[in-house]
């Protein structure tokens, strides 16, 4: 079979299949309106496929042909994705009142898709501009934990990722980090530089061709580090110490195994964490950072020595991390929920009652976890048959608080 039949074939395949999966139930239509999208795209290239001239030239067809394989590698795994968010075991009531956070800081014409996934880390689908979702924003949780309403604070870290690519700022500060690499390595780190590149003859050097070369791994993988924690903070200046307490859950201690250069190490994260916390009067636990342990170091002594200097340069832009994460919330009129209504929600909590005309999911959240870390001992008479059991106890709570958020949703509605 030739090239350009099995194009189109590979084609027609996958369009029939999101005309299969577009025609089923969704308890949100964003997922379907994803999947059309899709679809679409599909369409378009089938068109271009079969609209080659039998006599055109091999290489076009095969380049053309090359260019719909590369699409639907690329949006092969986005169809599960949507497919999943179909999943049961999603809460699916986190999705209207999260899109409204969505919509304050992306725009009115967000979408989004909370799907259950087989990774324990969240993670959000940024894919290629050229296959983007338009204004979707995609965030996997995972499987075990897609029904923990406790873990809702993390969305916010992958909210952050989409607030990064859409405000283009790996442009504005890749210039600053490359500055901050270079001027490191001139002054304090050129010793062990130059001895591990030897063809970079003098500081000088650093900024030509050649020079920019050897250090331009630390420069990627400070970009990298920064987009993480400027992702922390966002979630942070959401959902306030409902993130951090979130992430403890779920990431601590951290794993036995090299870190990853696009992170900091885990336990420097969480210290990141801290400082953004502080400087919001946000009230961590005394122990939170010393939950954390940082990963192995590398052994390979280049990789190490620009591993320590992206660390470096990485430090130096966390303070106007902090700051940008904040001006956008702030900017979106998201603000913190204050202290009185938090109080007031762990008390119908402790009630075990949804308490109505919550001030927002934040609120619901922080209260939840306030009172979960309080010990739930109220409950111990209530539930005597649970109360022993912290699995069923944080089960209970979790469909309090999801039932807290739907009806928060309906009071939203009747505005």
């Amino acid at each position: 079979m030739d090239v350009k039949s099995s194009t189109v074939l590979k084609l027609r395949s996958t369009i029939q299949l999101t005309r299969d999966l577009s025609s089923g139930d969704f308890p949100h239509s964003h997922s379907r309106d994803a999947l059309l999208h899709i679809g679409a795209i599909f369409e378009t290239g089938l068109a271009r496929v079969e609209s080659l001239a039998d006599g055109v030239d091999p290489a076009i067809t095969r380049a053309l042909c090359a260019s719909e394989l590369r699409r639907i590698f690329s949006l092969y795994p986005i169809l599960g994705f949507l497919v999943r968010s179909t999943d049961v075991r999603n809460a699916f009531e986190i999705h209207g009142p999260f899109l409204r956070i969505i919509q304050k800081v992306l725009g009115p014409d967000s979408k989004l898709v909370i799907s259950s996934e087989w990774d324990f880390s969240p993670f959000t689908f940024l894919p290629p501009s050229e296959f983007a979702l338009p204004n979707t924003v995609l965030i996997g949780v995972p499987t075990s934990e897609a029904s923990n309403a406790l873990l809702v604070p993390l969305a916010g870290h992958e909210l952050g990722h989409n607030i990064w690519a859409k405000q283009k700022w790996r442009e504005l500060f890749g210039p600053l980090l490359a500055d901050a690499v270079v001027e490191y390595i001139a002054k304090d780190r050129w010793q062990e530089f130059s001895d591990l590149f030897p063809h970079v003859k003098k500081p000088e050097f650093l900024k030509d061709l050649v020079g920019q070369q050897s250090w331009a791994p630390a420069w990627t993988w400070t970009i990298r580090q920064c987009e993480e924690l400027f992702c922390d903070f966002i979630g942070l200046s959401i959902f306030r110490d409902s993130f951090a307490h979130a992430s403890s859950y779920l990431l601590s201690p951290g794993l036995p195994v090299m870190r990853s250069v696009f992170y900091p190490g885990s336990k420097q994260r969480a210290i990141y964490l801290k400082q953004a916390a502080d400087k919001h009067g946000i009230p961590l636990p005394p122990d939170y950072v010393d939950r954390f342990d940082n990963e192995s170091e590398p052994t390979d002594q280049p990789q190490a020595l620009l591993l320590s200097i992206a660390d470096h340069a990485t430090s130096r832009l966390v303070p106007q991390l902090i700051q940008e994460a904040d001006d956008v919330i702030s900017g979106a009129g998201i603000t913190a929920p204050g202290p009185d209504e938090v109080a007031r929600l762990v008390r119908c909590f402790s009630q075990c009652v949804p308490p109505q005309h919550a001030a927002g999911l934040s609120a619901i959240v922080n209260a939840a976890w306030q009172f979960y870390l309080s010990g739930m001992e109220e409950w111990n008479d209530m539930y005597p048959d649970i109360a022993g059991s912290p699995q069923r106890l944080l089960e209970v709570l979790s469909d309090l608080v999801l039932k807290t958020i739907e009806v928060y949703e309906i009071d939203q509605r009747q505005l």
